[in-house]
């Protein structure tokens, strides 16, 4: 499949693709934008970063390219018809505008935690789509 790599020993690791990018980045975003593997930990882990550094939860907000796509989804994230929707974090992250298919804002819900944000990472963190 496209996107993904044909050798193993290639690939990258999960928390290199994931964490990295973030790691050395001191201050907060307020927004941040995710395209290519791992969308769904890759979202969770920028409204983590972005709290973890002092930003205000409410103000906080992650673009999603390609956030409804079809072809590429690890099993489960896809609908009927195969299109990637990335319905997963639709109870503690709203869709507070969208252009169509091909880029998703989000925030997070009110009430929604650092600790319901790290655990569903948990969940998906080995789910590259």
């Amino acid at each position: 499949d496209w996107g993904y790599p044909e050798d193993p020993y290639l690939s990258k690791s999960r928390f290199q693709y994931q964490v990295a990018p973030l790691q050395s980045e001191l201050l907060p975003f307020d927004v941040y934008t995710v395209d290519g593997r791992w969308r769904v930990p890759c979202v969770l882990l920028s409204f983590l970063h972005a709290s973890a550094r002092g930003a205000d939860p409410q103000h906080t907000r992650v673009l999603m390219h390609d956030c409804n796509q079809p072809g590429y989804s690890p099993p489960g994230l896809e609908d009927e018809i195969g299109v990637r929707n990335y319905t997963v974090n639709d109870d503690i992250l709203q869709l507070v505008d969208h252009s169509r298919s091909r880029l998703c804002v989000y925030k997070r819900k009110p009430g929604t935690t650092d600790d319901m944000l790290l655990a569903r990472y948990q969940q998906y963190s080995f789910y590259p789509g």
